[in-house]
């Protein structure tokens, strides 16, 4: 816990993560079911779960959160300080909250998820992961998606993913990126040539930084099974926070930390991995795709 409070990329939903897992931890570390818990505190089971995986917007209770580790024998009068820190910095509004009318809760948890990983593996079988796409791709992708939205509305959605690539320029510890693109997104045209060329030229240009891997997935490579659908696993920095595996539907995500389902879909990226193109090879088939949209 105290490595949470120490991480200066930790953000509240991270916290929030960690907290509850503190909590249950104290539970099952005392025998104290989860229904016994939710009695002593007077709600019902469901608040304890969602205290405990610390998703939902609510507001914490320090002084829920105290009762309870008082219930599961905690007296530790530093330890209980540090919590009432941790529940106080979990209450405050990330960044992204200032777009909320545009971004579906199901997805404020990524982002808030994203935000404080340490490194990031994508597979993307579709179109440019988010962390890569210049404005102009984005643009195309959101007019597509959203083809009733004002400019105003599409220039906020760009601004929002712009604040998110910020991450993998921060002065310190800046996002690790890992990505495995399916071949077929060099072709995909996405808002015409020159968005083309503007977005593949920007991808070499953030191969050159050395938290970013960008290999491509060549169409005639023996892809695993299940590799068809996009997976994106976030790993921290904070020892005790497991890693999260997000599989994004069309209207929802599903987010995955139990180790053993994490640790198949980590297998899966690991094999994409290594029948993708190398890093060098990878730049020369995007610098003759660059080449093939400028004739």
């Amino acid at each position: 816990m105290a490595g949470l409070l120490e991480q200066a990329t930790s953000t509240p939903t991270v916290l929030r993560m960690g907290l509850g897992l503190m909590l249950r931890g104290r539970r099952e570390q005392k025998g104290v079911p989860a229904r016994a818990a939710a009695r002593h505190l007077g709600c019902s089971v469901t608040k304890i779960s969602r205290l405990e995986t610390g998703r939902g917007r609510f507001q914490l209770s320090g002084q829920e959160v105290a009762k309870l580790l008082a219930f599961y024998g905690e007296g530790d009068p530093r330890m209980l300080a540090d919590v009432q820190e941790l529940v106080w910095r979990a209450n405050q509004r990330g960044w992204w909250l200032a777009y909320q009318d545009l971004v579906p809760g199901w997805f404020e948890l990524f982002v808030g998820l994203e935000s404080s990983a340490s490194i990031v593996r994508v597979f993307e079988a579709f179109h440019m992961p988010g962390l890569l796409q210049t404005e102009g791709y984005a643009r195309a992708l959101m007019q597509a998606g959203v083809p009733l939205a004002q400019n105003e509305e599409i220039g906020r959605r760009i601004t929002f993913r712009k604040t998110r690539q910020e991450a993998l320029t921060r002065p310190h510890g800046a996002l690790k990126l890992w990505v495995v693109i399916d071949e077929s997104v060099l072709w995909r045209r996405v808002g015409g040539k020159k968005v083309m060329i503007e977005q593949l030229e920007h991808v070499l240009t953030m191969m050159k930084r050395p938290n970013v891997i960008v290999q491509v997935l060549p169409f005639d490579a023996d892809i695993p099974a299940h590799a068809g659908v996009p997976i994106t696993m976030l790993r921290f920095q904070a020892p005790d926070l497991p890693d999260v595996v997000y599989l994004e539907r069309t209207d929802s995500a599903e987010y995955l930390d139990e180790a053993s389902r994490t640790e198949t879909h980590m297998r899966i990226l690991d094999n994409l991995s290594a029948v993708a193109m190398t890093k060098r090879d990878s730049r020369a088939l995007i610098e003759s795709a660059i080449a093939r949209f400028r004739t």
